[in-house]
């Protein structure tokens, strides 16, 4: 993971990310939304959600939220998906390798006044203690750590015993793939070599099939589960992989 091509990306679309942008990515936001509750019963289902709705935006009306848990974004690229967070009373932590991402992050909580904390991120380690998230997510960067076990690794320490994680990883056959953006390398990474965002090309990655993510998120995690989103975009296909489970 090259901190320098995420540095010049980022640095050409500083003023684009300011203050970020305003909508979190709807898997997450399915899945932060059913933690905890029961789906067995529809009646329950509907109480569950309207009590959740009530709570948090009684705090936010009132002034008075409080933040008991603590997520962290591994990638967070926007402040997005931290602010939702918020909303369901989680402190939001954000880790990045470019410089300019962390500098707009800063920028946009300053100006709205969030209580989140963003930071520099040099794989593979995590500057926090043992056990101290509730939940860790990533959307579409999780992957960009070749040496993926360990990455795995660190997650697990950071994460509390039953806390929840959310990974949104890359499917082989995604348009990047078909349109020949990507070559093979070795075992499961693939390097960018045709990617439009020319500060892209050279950037290595891993990518997994179905079994393969089972097998080594189980090694770790438990209630593991390895979903398939496919959408277009454009005209190009997106395919990715919803890995979810706990600790």
């Amino acid at each position: 993971m090259n901190a320098n091509n995420w540095n010049k990306m980022y640095g050409e679309l500083r003023d684009c990310l300011f203050p970020g942008n305003r909508y979190p990515h709807e898997p997450l936001i399915h899945f932060i939304s059913n933690i905890g509750r029961s789906s067995d019963n529809t009646d329950n289902y509907i109480r569950e959600v309207l009590d959740l709705h009530r709570h948090y935006n009684k705090k936010l009306f009132d002034d008075q939220l409080t933040l008991e848990r603590k997520a962290l974004d591994i990638g967070f690229g926007t402040i997005s998906d931290l602010i939702m967070l918020l909303d369901y009373g989680y402190k939001g932590y954000g880790v990045e390798v470019s410089d300019h991402a962390i500098e707009c992050a800063r920028r946009a909580a300053k100006h709205f006044d969030y209580p989140i904390s963003v930071s520099h991120y040099k794989p593979y380690n995590l500057d926090f203690s043992d056990s101290y998230f509730d939940l860790v997510v990533s959307n579409a960067s999780a992957y960009y750590n070749v040496d993926f076990e360990k990455f795995l690794k660190e997650t697990y320490r950071v994460l509390k015993k039953d806390g929840y994680f959310f990974h949104r990883m890359i499917a082989k056959d995604h348009g990047y793939f078909e349109n020949n953006y990507a070559d093979y390398c070795y075992s499961n990474v693939y390097e960018w070599t045709r990617y439009p965002l020319d500060e892209i090309n050279g950037l290595q990655f891993v990518c997994y099939d179905k079994q393969e993510l089972y097998d080594v998120f189980n090694r770790d995690f438990k209630n593991v589960k390895v979903s398939y989103l496919k959408y277009d975009y454009q005209t190009l296909k997106q395919s990715w992989w919803i890995v979810t489970g706990k600790k």
